[in-house]
């Protein structure tokens, strides 16, 4: 499947920014009653956000060696106002999506040490000397080169769901005529080609929305470098916080139960 992020529709007024296999099913969405009923909402903001470039995927998740999956790339003001004082950021992000020659793990890219990131936060267990080297670059405006590459070759995030939103909703997970966007279907190919491929041991982590990861890729259940952060709501990557679960089906277990107790039936006998 050729990559969909190679043609991102921007709207004249440059608040859509979209691509352009998934423009139209984005166009239904935000003129349908649903969508208009959800983002009247006062307690959460369901509203897309989509007038920045959509973060997908951070890094390269053709090579890297783990892959953190999440569910779709937040959204505040301080992100917003950070991106707008960056603009080589933006570029940045479309080299990204189009998983070209620059791309790189970025999600470092915004933080310095007095202003810290929610990824640089959460990562800071695996990488701390690091993570703190290139905090300090970015603060002084030195290079990251190296770093950049390390970082490059360990370590890609993916979102289950590509636009920004402050909250998500579930009305999200299927809008392309209820089936997954272009983008989506591109990510979980990626996903599923590494998993099956006998010669890559990528490490693939579930920080949230296990069900709809599992749902849109279900060799994930039984892949063996499948792991999964013991509290999604609020994720830890502290390695005892990260664990592995073996997905059996119910009927599955109770036909275990049972030859189990046959067998015992019979030694009894």
């Amino acid at each position: 499947m050729q990559n969909p992020w190679l043609n991102i529709y921007i709207s004249e007024d440059k608040q859509i920014y979209a691509a352009k296999d998934d423009y139209d099913y984005i166009q239904k969405l935000l003129q349908s009653t649903k969508y208009k009923s959800l983002t009247q909402n006062k307690k959460k903001n369901y509203a897309l956000k989509l007038n920045l470039y959509p973060q997908h995927f951070v890094g390269d998740i053709r090579n890297s060696k783990i892959i953190i999956l999440s569910l779709n790339p937040g959204y505040n003001e301080k992100y917003r106002d950070s991106y707008l004082k960056k603009p080589k950021y933006a570029t940045t992000i479309k080299n990204n999506l189009r998983l070209n020659k620059k791309t790189k793990f970025h999600a470092f890219d915004l933080s310095t040490p007095d202003d810290k990131g929610y990824w640089d936060k959460k990562l800071n267990v695996w990488f701390e000397s690091k993570i703190k080297e290139k905090l300090n670059n970015n603060k002084e405006g030195n290079s990251s080169e190296e770093l950049d590459k390390y970082f490059t070759n360990m370590i890609s995030l993916a979102e289950f769901f590509p636009y920004h939103s402050e909250s998500y909703n579930e009305l999200y997970d299927k809008i392309a005529n209820e089936d997954f966007l272009p983008t989506q279907q591109y990510v979980f190919d990626i996903i599923k080609n590494r998993i099956n491929d006998e010669k890559d041991n990528v490490i693939i982590i579930l920080s949230r929305s296990f069900k709809k990861w599992y749902d849109a890729i279900p060799e994930l259940k039984k892949y063996e470098y499948c792991f999964e952060t013991n509290n999604p709501s609020n994720p830890s990557f502290k390695l005892e916080n990260i664990q592995k679960v073996i997905r059996i089906p119910l009927e599955e277990h109770l036909k275990n139960i049972s030859q189990n107790n046959n067998f015992m039936t019979k030694l009894t006998n």
